[in-house]
Protein backbone atom coordinates (compact mmCIF):
# COMPACT_ATOMS: atom_id res chain seq x y z
CA UNK A 1 0.00 0.00 0.00
CA UNK A 2 1.15 3.54 -0.51
CA UNK A 3 2.89 5.05 2.64
CA UNK A 4 1.78 7.64 4.19
CA UNK A 5 2.35 11.15 3.49
CA UNK A 6 5.04 12.16 5.71
CA UNK A 7 4.78 15.00 7.69
CA UNK A 8 7.82 17.24 7.83
CA UNK A 9 9.50 18.96 10.84
CA UNK A 10 8.90 22.42 10.51
CA UNK A 11 12.56 23.18 10.27
CA UNK A 12 12.76 21.11 7.42
CA UNK A 13 9.82 22.76 5.63
CA UNK A 14 12.19 25.25 3.59
CA UNK A 15 14.47 22.45 2.60
CA UNK A 16 11.24 20.64 0.53
CA UNK A 17 10.68 23.57 -1.16
CA UNK A 18 12.20 22.26 -4.53
CA UNK A 19 9.64 19.28 -4.67
CA UNK A 20 6.16 18.56 -4.10
CA UNK A 21 5.05 17.40 -0.91
CA UNK A 22 7.40 14.55 0.35
CA UNK A 23 5.61 11.05 -0.20
CA UNK A 24 7.32 8.15 0.82
CA UNK A 25 6.65 5.07 -1.96
CA UNK A 26 4.91 2.23 -2.24
CA UNK A 27 7.13 -0.54 -0.07
CA UNK A 28 5.04 -2.99 1.86
CA UNK A 29 1.57 -4.02 0.61
CA UNK A 30 -1.09 -4.47 3.60
CA UNK A 31 -2.15 -7.96 1.53
CA UNK A 32 1.01 -9.37 2.75
CA UNK A 33 2.42 -11.70 5.15
CA UNK A 34 1.22 -10.57 8.37
CA UNK A 35 3.92 -9.32 11.29
CA UNK A 36 4.11 -13.04 13.52
CA UNK A 37 5.07 -14.12 9.63
CA UNK A 38 7.42 -11.51 8.80
CA UNK A 39 9.19 -11.61 12.25
CA UNK A 40 10.26 -15.23 11.78
CA UNK A 41 11.30 -14.70 8.50
CA UNK A 42 13.27 -11.82 9.30
CA UNK A 43 14.85 -14.09 12.36
CA UNK A 44 15.83 -16.04 9.66
CA UNK A 45 17.91 -13.44 7.96
CA UNK A 46 15.46 -12.56 4.93
CA UNK A 47 16.51 -8.92 5.00
CA UNK A 48 13.40 -8.43 2.46
CA UNK A 49 10.93 -9.54 5.45
CA UNK A 50 12.86 -7.13 7.80
CA UNK A 51 12.36 -4.04 5.49
CA UNK A 52 8.75 -5.39 5.50
CA UNK A 53 8.36 -5.79 8.86
CA UNK A 54 10.04 -2.28 9.52
CA UNK A 55 7.42 -0.54 7.27
CA UNK A 56 4.62 -2.46 9.53
CA UNK A 57 6.37 -0.81 12.77
CA UNK A 58 7.10 2.89 10.71
CA UNK A 59 3.67 3.42 9.85
CA UNK A 60 1.29 1.30 12.31
CA UNK A 61 0.10 -0.56 9.71
CA UNK A 62 -1.76 -3.95 11.13
CA UNK A 63 -1.05 -3.23 14.99
CA UNK A 64 0.90 -0.57 17.03
CA UNK A 65 3.30 2.05 15.43
CA UNK A 66 6.83 2.02 17.02
CA UNK A 67 9.75 4.13 14.73
CA UNK A 68 12.41 2.82 17.31
CA UNK A 69 11.58 -0.68 16.35
CA UNK A 70 11.19 -0.02 12.73
CA UNK A 71 14.35 2.22 13.16
CA UNK A 72 16.26 -1.64 14.12
CA UNK A 73 14.57 -3.39 11.29
CA UNK A 74 15.43 -0.87 8.63
CA UNK A 75 19.41 -0.99 10.17
CA UNK A 76 19.08 -4.89 9.72
CA UNK A 77 17.87 -5.05 6.17
CA UNK A 78 19.59 -2.23 4.86
CA UNK A 79 23.22 -3.73 6.02
CA UNK A 80 21.71 -7.26 3.96
CA UNK A 81 21.82 -4.96 0.99
CA UNK A 82 17.95 -3.75 0.75
CA UNK A 83 17.84 -0.58 -0.96
CA UNK A 84 14.54 0.50 -0.17
CA UNK A 85 15.43 -0.15 3.48
CA UNK A 86 18.47 1.77 3.14
CA UNK A 87 15.67 5.01 2.09
CA UNK A 88 13.63 4.42 5.10
CA UNK A 89 16.82 4.08 7.54
CA UNK A 90 18.26 7.31 6.12
CA UNK A 91 14.68 8.86 6.82
CA UNK A 92 14.75 7.99 10.53
CA UNK A 93 17.81 9.63 10.97
CA UNK A 94 17.02 12.91 9.11
CA UNK A 95 13.52 13.83 10.75
CA UNK A 96 14.94 12.05 14.18
CA UNK A 97 11.99 9.11 13.78
CA UNK A 98 12.96 6.36 16.53
CA UNK A 99 16.18 7.77 18.06
CA UNK A 100 18.47 10.88 16.99
CA UNK A 101 18.41 13.10 14.20
CA UNK A 102 21.35 13.12 12.14
CA UNK A 103 21.33 14.83 8.56
CA UNK A 104 24.87 13.92 7.70
CA UNK A 105 23.69 10.27 8.61
CA UNK A 106 20.81 10.59 6.36
CA UNK A 107 22.81 11.25 3.54
CA UNK A 108 24.89 8.49 3.37
CA UNK A 109 22.22 6.09 4.01
CA UNK A 110 20.68 7.73 1.03
CA UNK A 111 23.59 7.42 -1.13
CA UNK A 112 23.80 3.62 -0.11
CA UNK A 113 20.09 3.52 -0.99
CA UNK A 114 21.19 4.86 -4.49
CA UNK A 115 24.19 2.74 -5.03
CA UNK A 116 21.46 -0.39 -4.45
CA UNK A 117 19.20 0.90 -7.21
CA UNK A 118 16.42 2.24 -4.93
CA UNK A 119 14.87 5.41 -7.01
CA UNK A 120 14.06 6.84 -3.58
CA UNK A 121 17.05 7.09 -2.07
CA UNK A 122 18.56 8.47 -5.44
CA UNK A 123 16.20 11.62 -5.34
CA UNK A 124 16.89 12.25 -1.84
CA UNK A 125 20.56 12.17 -2.38
CA UNK A 126 20.36 14.30 -5.23
CA UNK A 127 17.83 17.32 -3.23
CA UNK A 128 20.81 16.82 -0.40
CA UNK A 129 23.78 17.50 -2.62
CA UNK A 130 22.00 20.30 -4.65
CA UNK A 131 21.51 21.90 -1.17
CA UNK A 132 24.58 21.28 0.92
CA UNK A 133 22.50 19.29 3.41
CA UNK A 134 24.16 17.16 5.52
CA UNK A 135 27.98 17.58 3.48
CA UNK A 136 29.39 19.51 1.02
CA UNK A 137 27.17 21.07 -1.96
CA UNK A 138 27.77 19.06 -5.15
CA UNK A 139 25.41 20.35 -8.13
CA UNK A 140 26.95 18.41 -10.53
CA UNK A 141 26.59 15.26 -8.54
CA UNK A 142 23.52 16.20 -7.37
CA UNK A 143 22.23 16.35 -10.62
CA UNK A 144 23.48 13.50 -11.65
CA UNK A 145 21.73 11.68 -8.69
CA UNK A 146 18.48 13.29 -9.69
CA UNK A 147 18.81 12.03 -13.17
CA UNK A 148 19.02 8.35 -12.04
CA UNK A 149 15.97 8.52 -10.02
CA UNK A 150 14.10 10.20 -13.03
CA UNK A 151 15.18 7.39 -15.72
CA UNK A 152 13.99 5.21 -13.11
CA UNK A 153 10.78 6.37 -13.87
CA UNK A 154 10.37 8.10 -10.02
CA UNK A 155 8.08 11.83 -11.32
CA UNK A 156 9.48 13.62 -8.62
CA UNK A 157 13.00 13.69 -9.05
CA UNK A 158 12.41 14.04 -12.98
CA UNK A 159 10.48 17.67 -11.81
CA UNK A 160 13.27 18.58 -8.97
CA UNK A 161 15.87 18.02 -11.80
CA UNK A 162 13.79 20.21 -14.03
CA UNK A 163 13.62 23.10 -11.43
CA UNK A 164 17.50 22.63 -11.40
CA UNK A 165 17.81 23.21 -14.59
CA UNK A 166 15.64 26.03 -15.01
CA UNK A 167 17.45 27.61 -11.86
CA UNK A 168 20.79 26.65 -13.29
CA UNK A 169 21.29 24.79 -9.43
CA UNK A 170 24.14 22.48 -10.38
CA UNK A 171 25.26 23.70 -13.39
CA UNK A 172 24.25 25.85 -16.48
CA UNK A 173 20.43 27.25 -16.87
CA UNK A 174 19.20 25.08 -19.66
CA UNK A 175 15.26 25.83 -20.43
CA UNK A 176 15.06 23.51 -22.57
CA UNK A 177 16.31 20.82 -20.67
CA UNK A 178 13.97 21.90 -17.62
CA UNK A 179 11.06 21.70 -20.28
CA UNK A 180 11.85 18.20 -20.62
CA UNK A 181 12.31 16.83 -17.90
CA UNK A 182 9.18 18.49 -15.97
CA UNK A 183 7.34 16.27 -19.29
CA UNK A 184 9.22 13.31 -18.12
CA UNK A 185 7.95 14.52 -14.60
CA UNK A 186 4.44 14.49 -16.17
CA UNK A 187 4.61 11.14 -17.88
CA UNK A 188 5.62 9.20 -15.13
CA UNK A 189 2.51 10.41 -13.59
CA UNK A 190 3.10 13.71 -11.13
CA UNK A 191 -0.61 15.34 -11.44
CA UNK A 192 0.26 18.99 -10.34
CA UNK A 193 3.04 18.90 -13.32
CA UNK A 194 0.89 18.12 -15.95
CA UNK A 195 -1.74 21.03 -14.87
CA UNK A 196 1.24 23.42 -15.45
CA UNK A 197 2.32 22.39 -18.39
CA UNK A 198 -1.24 21.98 -19.72
CA UNK A 199 -1.23 18.56 -20.66
CA UNK A 200 -1.89 15.08 -19.81
CA UNK A 201 0.29 12.14 -18.84
CA UNK A 202 -0.12 10.05 -22.33
CA UNK A 203 0.35 13.54 -24.22
CA UNK A 204 3.69 13.83 -22.59
CA UNK A 205 5.00 10.13 -23.42
CA UNK A 206 3.62 10.75 -26.63
CA UNK A 207 6.04 13.89 -27.18
CA UNK A 208 9.29 12.28 -25.13
CA UNK A 209 8.90 8.99 -27.42
CA UNK A 210 8.88 11.42 -30.82
CA UNK A 211 11.68 13.76 -29.56
CA UNK A 212 15.23 12.91 -28.55
CA UNK A 213 16.46 11.44 -25.32
CA UNK A 214 18.09 14.43 -23.10
CA UNK A 215 21.78 12.79 -23.17
CA UNK A 216 21.29 11.83 -26.92
CA UNK A 217 22.57 15.06 -28.31
CA UNK A 218 25.85 14.46 -28.88
CA UNK A 219 25.35 10.72 -30.20
CA UNK A 220 26.87 7.90 -27.94
CA UNK A 221 30.02 6.72 -29.17
CA UNK A 222 30.97 3.31 -29.84
CA UNK A 223 34.77 1.87 -28.18
CA UNK A 224 36.79 -0.34 -29.73
CA UNK A 225 39.24 -2.44 -27.61
CA UNK A 226 42.09 -0.39 -27.09
CA UNK A 227 44.28 -3.18 -24.97
CA UNK A 228 46.29 -6.14 -25.75
CA UNK A 229 44.71 -9.69 -25.96
CA UNK A 230 46.44 -10.79 -23.12
CA UNK A 231 45.30 -8.35 -20.84
CA UNK A 232 41.58 -8.49 -21.93
CA UNK A 233 42.00 -12.24 -21.04
CA UNK A 234 42.38 -11.11 -17.58
CA UNK A 235 39.79 -9.29 -17.47
CA UNK A 236 36.72 -11.13 -17.29
CA UNK A 237 32.60 -9.83 -16.72
CA UNK A 238 31.72 -13.39 -14.64
CA UNK A 239 31.67 -12.34 -11.00
CA UNK A 240 33.57 -14.15 -9.09
CA UNK A 241 32.32 -17.18 -6.56
CA UNK A 242 32.92 -15.82 -3.06
CA UNK A 243 35.03 -18.46 -1.00
CA UNK A 244 31.90 -19.30 1.67
CA UNK A 245 30.09 -21.03 -1.30
CA UNK A 246 33.19 -22.44 -2.91
CA UNK A 247 32.93 -25.96 -1.13
CA UNK A 248 28.53 -25.83 -1.21
CA UNK A 249 27.19 -28.63 -0.62
CA UNK A 250 23.65 -29.93 -3.17
CA UNK A 251 22.03 -29.29 0.00
CA UNK A 252 23.18 -25.94 0.81
CA UNK A 253 22.23 -24.89 -3.08
CA UNK A 254 18.86 -26.72 -2.45
CA UNK A 255 18.26 -24.72 1.05
CA UNK A 256 19.16 -21.74 -1.31
CA UNK A 257 16.46 -22.43 -3.82
CA UNK A 258 14.24 -23.00 -1.00
CA UNK A 259 14.56 -19.42 0.65
CA UNK A 260 14.70 -17.37 -2.80
CA UNK A 261 11.21 -18.64 -3.62
CA UNK A 262 10.16 -17.02 -0.44
CA UNK A 263 12.21 -13.69 -1.54
CA UNK A 264 15.02 -14.05 0.48
CA UNK A 265 17.34 -11.71 -1.07
CA UNK A 266 20.27 -12.90 0.07
CA UNK A 267 19.78 -16.37 -0.93
CA UNK A 268 18.90 -15.43 -4.25
CA UNK A 269 21.83 -13.57 -5.32
CA UNK A 270 24.05 -17.10 -3.44
CA UNK A 271 22.05 -18.82 -5.96
CA UNK A 272 22.90 -16.91 -8.79
CA UNK A 273 26.77 -17.58 -8.31
CA UNK A 274 26.21 -20.94 -7.55
CA UNK A 275 24.08 -22.00 -10.48
CA UNK A 276 26.36 -19.80 -12.45
CA UNK A 277 30.15 -21.36 -10.76
CA UNK A 278 28.60 -24.85 -10.95
CA UNK A 279 28.58 -24.92 -7.01
CA UNK A 280 26.71 -27.47 -5.11
CA UNK A 281 25.48 -29.09 -8.23
CA UNK A 282 25.86 -28.66 -12.24
CA UNK A 283 26.39 -25.30 -14.57
CA UNK A 284 23.01 -23.30 -14.85
CA UNK A 285 23.51 -19.61 -16.75
CA UNK A 286 19.60 -19.39 -17.12
CA UNK A 287 18.79 -20.31 -13.93
CA UNK A 288 21.67 -18.06 -12.68
CA UNK A 289 20.28 -15.06 -14.24
CA UNK A 290 16.55 -15.97 -13.56
CA UNK A 291 18.19 -15.79 -9.63
CA UNK A 292 20.13 -12.75 -10.07
CA UNK A 293 17.04 -10.81 -11.75
CA UNK A 294 14.70 -11.66 -8.41
CA UNK A 295 17.17 -10.12 -6.10
CA UNK A 296 17.78 -7.39 -8.20
CA UNK A 297 14.08 -7.07 -7.77
CA UNK A 298 14.42 -7.37 -4.18
CA UNK A 299 17.12 -4.54 -4.28
CA UNK A 300 20.45 -6.33 -4.07
CA UNK A 301 22.67 -4.01 -6.27
CA UNK A 302 25.87 -6.63 -7.14
CA UNK A 303 23.29 -8.95 -8.24
CA UNK A 304 21.91 -6.61 -10.24
CA UNK A 305 25.04 -6.38 -11.93
CA UNK A 306 25.44 -9.64 -12.20
CA UNK A 307 22.52 -9.79 -14.32
CA UNK A 308 23.34 -7.08 -16.86
CA UNK A 309 26.97 -8.69 -16.43
CA UNK A 310 25.32 -12.17 -18.35
CA UNK A 311 23.16 -9.90 -20.51
CA UNK A 312 26.40 -8.13 -22.31
CA UNK A 313 28.43 -11.57 -22.44
CA UNK A 314 25.29 -13.18 -24.15
CA UNK A 315 25.67 -10.41 -26.59
CA UNK A 316 29.35 -10.99 -27.21
CA UNK A 317 28.74 -14.79 -27.48
CA UNK A 318 26.14 -14.18 -29.99
CA UNK A 319 29.19 -11.94 -31.98
CA UNK A 320 26.24 -8.58 -31.65
CA UNK A 321 28.68 -5.52 -30.68
CA UNK A 322 26.80 -3.02 -28.21
CA UNK A 323 25.15 -0.70 -31.69
CA UNK A 324 23.53 -4.09 -32.85
CA UNK A 325 22.45 -5.58 -29.40
CA UNK A 326 20.30 -4.65 -26.72
CA UNK A 327 22.87 -2.14 -24.96
CA UNK A 328 19.87 -1.32 -22.03
CA UNK A 329 22.83 -3.84 -20.15
CA UNK A 330 25.44 -1.49 -20.68
CA UNK A 331 23.21 1.82 -19.71
CA UNK A 332 21.86 0.41 -16.72
CA UNK A 333 25.22 -0.33 -15.36
CA UNK A 334 26.68 2.73 -15.74
CA UNK A 335 23.88 4.69 -14.14
CA UNK A 336 24.12 2.04 -11.23
CA UNK A 337 28.06 2.98 -11.21
CA UNK A 338 27.19 7.12 -11.20
CA UNK A 339 24.74 6.38 -8.42
CA UNK A 340 27.16 4.66 -6.18
CA UNK A 341 27.44 0.69 -6.88
CA UNK A 342 30.72 -0.65 -7.26
CA UNK A 343 30.53 -3.69 -8.28
CA UNK A 344 28.20 -1.94 -10.89
CA UNK A 345 31.34 -0.10 -11.78
CA UNK A 346 33.79 -2.77 -12.34
CA UNK A 347 31.15 -4.92 -14.64
CA UNK A 348 30.65 -1.58 -16.61
CA UNK A 349 34.63 -1.15 -16.77
CA UNK A 350 35.14 -4.44 -18.50
CA UNK A 351 32.50 -4.23 -20.64
CA UNK A 352 34.15 -1.19 -22.04
CA UNK A 353 37.66 -2.32 -21.91
CA UNK A 354 36.36 -5.27 -24.23
CA UNK A 355 34.47 -2.73 -26.75
CA UNK A 356 31.00 -4.26 -25.26
CA UNK A 357 29.42 -1.00 -24.25
CA UNK A 358 29.30 2.43 -25.54
CA UNK A 359 31.27 5.16 -23.75
CA UNK A 360 29.32 8.69 -23.73
CA UNK A 361 32.52 10.46 -22.97
CA UNK A 362 35.89 11.29 -24.23
CA UNK A 363 39.37 9.76 -24.44
CA UNK A 364 40.12 5.93 -25.08
CA UNK A 365 38.45 3.08 -23.84
CA UNK A 366 41.15 1.67 -21.67
CA UNK A 367 41.91 4.81 -20.08
CA UNK A 368 37.99 5.36 -18.82
CA UNK A 369 37.74 1.49 -17.87
CA UNK A 370 40.81 2.26 -15.70
CA UNK A 371 38.80 5.52 -14.19
CA UNK A 372 36.08 3.36 -13.49
CA UNK A 373 38.01 0.14 -12.06
CA UNK A 374 39.93 2.36 -9.78
CA UNK A 375 36.58 3.55 -8.48
CA UNK A 376 35.34 0.57 -7.95
CA UNK A 377 38.50 -1.00 -5.82
CA UNK A 378 37.96 2.44 -4.35
CA UNK A 379 34.60 1.84 -3.44
CA UNK A 380 35.61 -1.73 -1.90
CA UNK A 381 34.93 -4.10 -4.84
CA UNK A 382 37.28 -6.94 -4.41
CA UNK A 383 36.62 -8.00 -8.42
CA UNK A 384 37.40 -4.28 -9.05
CA UNK A 385 40.69 -4.24 -7.15
CA UNK A 386 41.68 -7.24 -9.02
CA UNK A 387 40.77 -5.80 -12.39
CA UNK A 388 42.42 -2.49 -11.66
CA UNK A 389 45.83 -4.12 -10.39
CA UNK A 390 45.81 -5.90 -13.92
CA UNK A 391 45.55 -2.86 -15.85
CA UNK A 392 48.24 -0.83 -13.41
CA UNK A 393 50.64 -3.77 -13.52
CA UNK A 394 50.33 -4.27 -17.61
CA UNK A 395 50.38 -0.29 -18.03
CA UNK A 396 46.81 -0.83 -20.05
CA UNK A 397 45.26 2.49 -20.22
CA UNK A 398 48.06 4.59 -18.94
CA UNK A 399 51.85 4.38 -17.55
CA UNK A 400 52.46 0.88 -15.49
CA UNK A 401 52.57 0.74 -12.07
CA UNK A 402 53.12 -2.35 -10.23
CA UNK A 403 53.53 -0.62 -6.99
CA UNK A 404 50.29 0.04 -7.20
CA UNK A 405 49.52 -3.02 -9.04
CA UNK A 406 50.82 -5.15 -5.70
CA UNK A 407 48.77 -3.13 -3.62
CA UNK A 408 45.40 -3.51 -5.09
CA UNK A 409 46.19 -7.64 -5.56
CA UNK A 410 46.74 -7.63 -2.10
CA UNK A 411 43.42 -5.81 -1.29
CA UNK A 412 41.63 -8.58 -3.83
CA UNK A 413 43.71 -11.73 -2.56
CA UNK A 414 42.93 -10.67 1.19
CA UNK A 415 39.10 -10.75 0.17
CA UNK A 416 39.08 -14.11 -0.83
CA UNK A 417 39.72 -14.26 -4.64
CA UNK A 418 42.18 -16.73 -5.47
CA UNK A 419 42.98 -15.70 -8.72
CA UNK A 420 44.65 -12.56 -7.47
CA UNK A 421 46.33 -14.33 -5.10
CA UNK A 422 48.01 -16.24 -7.82
CA UNK A 423 48.98 -12.76 -9.58
CA UNK A 424 50.24 -11.59 -6.46
CA UNK A 425 52.34 -14.60 -5.79
CA UNK A 426 53.99 -13.89 -9.28
CA UNK A 427 55.16 -10.15 -8.21
CA UNK A 428 56.82 -11.40 -5.01
CA UNK A 429 58.60 -14.05 -7.13
CA UNK A 430 60.02 -11.78 -9.62
CA UNK A 431 59.82 -8.67 -7.41
CA UNK A 432 57.47 -6.84 -9.18
CA UNK A 433 56.72 -3.70 -7.53
CA UNK A 434 58.48 -4.01 -4.02
CA UNK A 435 60.90 -6.34 -2.92
CA UNK A 436 61.48 -10.17 -4.18
CA UNK A 437 60.32 -12.68 -1.62
CA UNK A 438 60.00 -16.60 -2.70
CA UNK A 439 58.83 -17.67 1.07
CA UNK A 440 55.64 -15.43 0.67
CA UNK A 441 55.50 -16.19 -3.05
CA UNK A 442 54.99 -19.84 -1.90
CA UNK A 443 52.51 -18.67 0.72
CA UNK A 444 50.60 -17.18 -2.12
CA UNK A 445 50.37 -19.75 -4.54
CA UNK A 446 49.23 -22.37 -1.88
CA UNK A 447 46.63 -20.62 -1.10
CA UNK A 448 45.36 -19.56 -4.58
CA UNK A 449 45.81 -23.63 -5.28
CA UNK A 450 43.25 -24.24 -2.43
CA UNK A 451 41.52 -21.63 -3.78
CA UNK A 452 40.74 -23.63 -6.81
CA UNK A 453 43.65 -21.77 -9.73
CA UNK A 454 45.36 -24.83 -11.22
CA UNK A 455 48.22 -23.13 -12.37
CA UNK A 456 49.16 -22.40 -9.18
CA UNK A 457 48.93 -26.01 -8.49
CA UNK A 458 51.98 -26.75 -10.63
Amino acid sequence: MPLAVRTIPAAMGLALLLSPPLVAPAHADARGPSRSTLTKRCAQSDYGACHQLGVLWDEGDSGPQDHAKARGLFERACEGGVGGACFRLGQSWRYGLGGPEDVAKARLLFERACGAGDADGCWQLGLMRLRGEGGDADGAAGRQALDTACAAGHAKACFDLGNAYKRGQGGEADAKLASLHWRRACAAGEPGVCVQLGTTPDEARQKLEEGPRPDAEAGPRTTAPAIAPAVLARLTLTPALPPDLRTAAPLDRAARDKACAGDHVVSCHGLGLMRLHGAGGAVDREGAATAFERACKLGHADACAAGAALKIEATATAGAGPRSGDDTAARDLRRWCDAGSARACGVFAVALARGLAVDPGEGSAASAARTLLARACAAGDPQGCHHHAVVLEEGAGAAADPTGARRDFTTACDAGLAQACADLASMFEAGRGGAADPDRAAALRKRACDGGVRRACE
